[in-house]
């Protein structure tokens, strides 16, 4: 399982990053390539899987699930994003290309990113919502290894003079009395 984890670990690191929206009023030009939103989202589902939100594995777009997405959000950037928990739309949509994340089709018509789904309810109408690979999941219940993972989020997406004020922290800390792992 170690290897599997470390696989993990590595796809969780090198994750690919969405671009910002431009500032309020900006062009375009003025988004920056670093963004790191799908980071953002899955310690958001990591979260919410050690709080026992999530119960199984199936992520839906939930009210929880954007609002926890938010805040990550506003620690890395220190405000809001100016489309609110919309702003959840794109990575969730973006993570279909991690190969661990599965979007399950909803009752509307098929849809994709080109169809400009502008709302979380619209969004839940194209896509009841994801699920991860099994073995992921396995591997997310286990808070020694959930851990490990959500370091490699943690690291790539924050700057260390940020990291220790994120959301979820006193989950990391609780759940540091846990020692499996794979050494």
């Amino acid at each position: 399982m170690c290897s599997l984890l470390d696989a993990y670990i590595q796809a969780f690191a090198t994750l690919d990053i969405e671009p910002s929206p431009p500032p309020r009023g900006g062009s375009p030009e003025q988004r920056n390539p670093s963004f790191p939103a799908r980071s953002l989202l899955m310690l958001a589902v990591l979260e919410l899987l050690a709080t026992g939100e999530i119960k199984r594995n199936f992520i839906a777009p939930s009210p929880p699930l954007a609002e926890a997405f938010v805040s990550y959000w506003q620690a890395r950037t220190g405000v809001p994003p100016v489309t609110g928990t919309g702003a959840m739309i794109e990575p969730f949509m973006g993570l279909q290309g991690s190969g661990f994340w599965h979007l399950v089709p909803g009752p509307g018509p098929a849809a994709d990113q080109d169809l400009g789904i502008d709302s979380l309810g619209r969004l839940r109408i194209c896509y009841r919502g994801a699920r991860l690979d099994q073995d992921l999941y396995r591997l997310l219940l286990m808070p020694a290894h959930r851990q490990k993972l959500r370091a490699a989020l943690v690291s790539s997406a924050f700057p260390p003079s940020l990291q220790a004020l994120l959301p979820g922290e006193e989950l990391v800390r609780a759940e540091r009395s846990s020692s499996n792992s794979c050494g």
